[in-house]
Protein backbone atom coordinates (compact mmCIF):
# COMPACT_ATOMS: atom_id res chain seq x y z
CA UNK A 1 0.00 0.00 0.00
CA UNK A 2 1.41 3.35 -1.05
CA UNK A 3 0.26 6.24 1.09
CA UNK A 4 0.45 9.86 -0.01
CA UNK A 5 0.62 12.57 2.65
CA UNK A 6 -2.01 15.27 2.14
CA UNK A 7 -1.02 17.36 5.15
CA UNK A 8 -0.63 17.82 8.88
CA UNK A 9 -3.59 19.38 10.69
CA UNK A 10 -4.70 20.39 14.17
CA UNK A 11 -7.38 18.06 15.54
CA UNK A 12 -8.63 18.67 19.05
CA UNK A 13 -5.41 20.00 20.54
CA UNK A 14 -2.99 17.69 18.74
CA UNK A 15 -1.73 17.34 15.21
CA UNK A 16 -2.59 14.44 12.95
CA UNK A 17 -1.51 13.54 9.44
CA UNK A 18 -3.97 12.87 6.63
CA UNK A 19 -3.02 10.35 3.94
CA UNK A 20 -4.64 8.91 0.85
CA UNK A 21 -4.11 5.57 -0.81
CA UNK A 22 -5.32 3.85 -3.97
CA UNK A 23 -6.84 1.09 -1.88
CA UNK A 24 -10.42 0.76 -0.63
CA UNK A 25 -11.73 1.92 2.76
CA UNK A 26 -10.20 4.06 5.46
CA UNK A 27 -8.56 3.78 8.86
CA UNK A 28 -6.85 5.71 11.60
CA UNK A 29 -3.87 4.99 13.82
CA UNK A 30 -2.82 6.65 17.04
CA UNK A 31 0.83 6.35 15.96
CA UNK A 32 2.32 3.21 14.51
CA UNK A 33 5.94 2.15 14.44
CA UNK A 34 8.09 4.82 12.85
CA UNK A 35 5.25 7.34 12.92
CA UNK A 36 5.47 10.46 15.05
CA UNK A 37 1.83 11.52 14.77
CA UNK A 38 -1.56 9.86 14.65
CA UNK A 39 -2.97 9.56 11.15
CA UNK A 40 -6.10 9.06 9.09
CA UNK A 41 -5.78 7.30 5.75
CA UNK A 42 -8.55 7.55 3.14
CA UNK A 43 -8.72 5.04 0.31
CA UNK A 44 -9.73 6.38 -3.10
CA UNK A 45 -10.40 3.01 -4.75
CA UNK A 46 -13.97 2.48 -5.93
CA UNK A 47 -15.12 5.74 -4.38
CA UNK A 48 -17.12 8.78 -5.38
CA UNK A 49 -16.42 12.17 -3.80
CA UNK A 50 -19.34 11.54 -1.44
CA UNK A 51 -17.72 8.23 -0.40
CA UNK A 52 -14.45 10.04 0.31
CA UNK A 53 -16.19 12.59 2.56
CA UNK A 54 -18.16 9.81 4.28
CA UNK A 55 -14.96 7.82 4.94
CA UNK A 56 -13.23 10.92 6.28
CA UNK A 57 -16.13 11.77 8.61
CA UNK A 58 -16.32 8.20 9.87
CA UNK A 59 -12.63 8.05 10.73
CA UNK A 60 -12.56 11.52 12.30
CA UNK A 61 -15.49 10.76 14.61
CA UNK A 62 -14.11 7.34 15.51
CA UNK A 63 -10.71 8.87 16.26
CA UNK A 64 -12.27 11.68 18.31
CA UNK A 65 -14.44 9.32 20.37
CA UNK A 66 -11.48 6.98 20.89
CA UNK A 67 -9.33 9.82 22.20
CA UNK A 68 -12.18 10.96 24.45
CA UNK A 69 -12.42 7.46 25.99
CA UNK A 70 -15.89 6.87 24.52
CA UNK A 71 -15.00 3.72 22.54
CA UNK A 72 -15.28 0.31 24.19
CA UNK A 73 -15.09 -3.36 23.31
CA UNK A 74 -18.38 -5.00 24.22
CA UNK A 75 -16.50 -8.16 25.23
CA UNK A 76 -13.17 -9.82 24.68
CA UNK A 77 -12.75 -10.11 20.94
CA UNK A 78 -10.07 -12.62 20.09
CA UNK A 79 -10.69 -12.05 16.37
CA UNK A 80 -9.87 -8.32 16.66
CA UNK A 81 -12.98 -7.37 14.67
CA UNK A 82 -13.41 -3.60 14.56
CA UNK A 83 -17.16 -4.12 14.24
CA UNK A 84 -17.28 -5.05 17.91
CA UNK A 85 -16.66 -1.53 19.21
CA UNK A 86 -19.43 0.39 20.91
CA UNK A 87 -19.46 4.12 21.53
CA UNK A 88 -20.97 5.69 24.63
CA UNK A 89 -21.07 9.46 24.98
CA UNK A 90 -23.28 12.21 26.32
CA UNK A 91 -24.45 15.42 24.65
CA UNK A 92 -21.46 17.42 25.88
CA UNK A 93 -19.08 14.81 24.44
CA UNK A 94 -21.01 14.83 21.15
CA UNK A 95 -20.50 18.61 20.97
CA UNK A 96 -16.80 18.17 21.74
CA UNK A 97 -16.40 15.55 19.00
CA UNK A 98 -18.29 17.74 16.50
CA UNK A 99 -15.98 20.65 17.34
CA UNK A 100 -12.89 18.54 16.77
CA UNK A 101 -14.24 17.20 13.49
CA UNK A 102 -15.28 20.66 12.27
CA UNK A 103 -11.84 22.05 13.13
CA UNK A 104 -10.20 19.43 10.94
CA UNK A 105 -12.79 19.41 8.13
CA UNK A 106 -12.55 23.17 7.63
CA UNK A 107 -8.85 23.02 6.85
CA UNK A 108 -8.28 19.58 5.32
CA UNK A 109 -11.25 19.29 2.96
CA UNK A 110 -9.84 21.69 0.32
CA UNK A 111 -6.53 19.78 0.28
CA UNK A 112 -8.33 16.44 0.05
CA UNK A 113 -10.51 17.79 -2.78
CA UNK A 114 -7.39 18.80 -4.73
CA UNK A 115 -5.92 15.32 -4.29
CA UNK A 116 -9.24 13.78 -5.39
CA UNK A 117 -9.42 16.04 -8.47
CA UNK A 118 -5.83 15.19 -9.43
CA UNK A 119 -6.55 11.47 -9.06
CA UNK A 120 -9.80 11.73 -11.02
CA UNK A 121 -7.98 13.27 -14.00
CA UNK A 122 -5.76 10.19 -14.36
Amino acid sequence: MTKKLIGKYLFGGRFIELYTTDEWGADFTFASEGQRLPSICIGFSGASWEDIVKRLLHEMFEFAYSEMNCRYNASHDYGNDHGGYIFVYNHVQLSDACGRVAQLMAVCLPDLAKAWAKRSKK
